[in-house]
């Protein structure tokens, strides 16, 4: 791997999320193939790191919110997993369900998920984006855990193409040789193996009596 690959596959934790930030991720790593192949671009795991609780925005909203606040925090990240790996959706009704199924699995008022949610959002521990599709609830922390998987499943799907390609290559090689050989057997066997004699005009005809 050279420098330039080295620097393309650096993956560094960001401070903050816009639409800009959007749109990179979604020109670095697309939903789809252009052969029309779904990409999996979700995650099965949340993440916290050993400082997050130390950090003064945190211990801010855990000192006006309590300890709800940090399984609310765990709850949207979770939703932001799948599909899309990094955010989940806001727009619409999506919200007012996101809010109920939290309130539910924390056994939580809604309320109260309401006022954590704002607070987070207020204090850009989360990112609010959008596009021309709709808008998103972002995470930093997650958002890493995104591009350094998907930067990952980018390179072993490079790695794959160029590998199918060398065997394919590499099958059509030995078809051509193959098919080369037989040609050149079938012109060899067309010729007789041994010289045939000259047939002797003195030699007596069986059949003359």
């Amino acid at each position: 791997m050279n420098k330039k690959d080295k620097k393309d596959n650096l993956v560094e934790k960001r401070e903050i999320i816009d639409n800009a930030t959007l749109a990179e991720m979604n020109e670095k790593y697309p939903k789809v193939s252009k052969n029309g192949v779904a990409f999996d671009l979700g995650l099965t795991y949340i993440t916290i790191q050993t400082d997050y609780l130390g950090s003064t925005n945190i211990r801010k909203l855990i000192k006006n919110y309590g300890a709800e606040i940090v399984a609310v925090i765990c709850f949207f990240r979770t939703e932001m997993c799948q599909p899309y790996g990094w955010y989940c959706k806001i727009d619409n009704d999506n919200l007012e369900n996101l809010i109920e199924k939290c309130a539910f699995t924390l056994r939580m008022d809604e309320n109260r998920v309401k006022e954590c949610y704002q607070a987070l959002v207020d204090n850009m521990a989360f990112f609010v984006i959008d596009d021309e599709n709709g808008s998103y609830l972002a995470d930093t922390q997650q958002l890493y855990n995104f591009e350094i998987l998907n930067n990952s499943r980018v390179r072993e799907r490079e790695r794959k193409a160029k590998s199918r390609a060398k065997a394919t290559a590499e099958k059509t090689n030995k078809e051509q040789d193959i098919s080369s050989g037989s040609v050149t057997a079938s012109v060899k066997e067309s010729a007789p193996s041994e010289p045939i004699g000259d047939l002797s005009n003195n030699e007596a005809d069986p059949f003359d009596w």
